[in-house]
């Protein structure tokens, strides 16, 4: 559920119901967040493996990820060529800027270049 009342906590600090008036994308935007969170808090052993392959292919990696898992683009040259991309981009951006592990530098780095 979602609490509108509640400015955070929850999806409704993006302001989207203000933003997108459309059925059923809070509940679809708190999904993808929920994927991204997920992914946030599991990077260590995720690093830890593609680390082994000797080059740090970490970036090329998530972007990957995100990509498959989210069925939208990472790249903001290709936001316009799929429904939602700067949205998931937005939530992805605020919870790995916020989850400032240090198993997450690489992806904060890419994050704050791209800014």
């Amino acid at each position: 559920m979602v609490d509108e009342r509640s400015d955070s906590g929850n999806i409704n600090v993006f302001k989207l119901k203000a933003k997108y008036n459309e059925p059923g994308l809070l509940k679809d935007a708190s999904r993808v967040a929920r994927r991204i969170n997920r992914k946030a808090a599991g990077h260590r052993a995720i690093l830890g493996f593609i680390k082994r392959f000797g080059h740090d292919i970490t970036q090329e990696a998530h972007i990957a990820w995100y990509e498959d898992e989210l069925s939208t683009y990472f790249e903001e040259e290709k936001f316009n060529d799929a429904r939602l991309s700067k949205l998931y981009r937005d939530i992805h951006d605020d919870i790995y800027l916020k989850n400032a592990n240090m198993f997450n530098a690489g992806i904060i780095k890419m994050i704050q270049k791209s800014s």
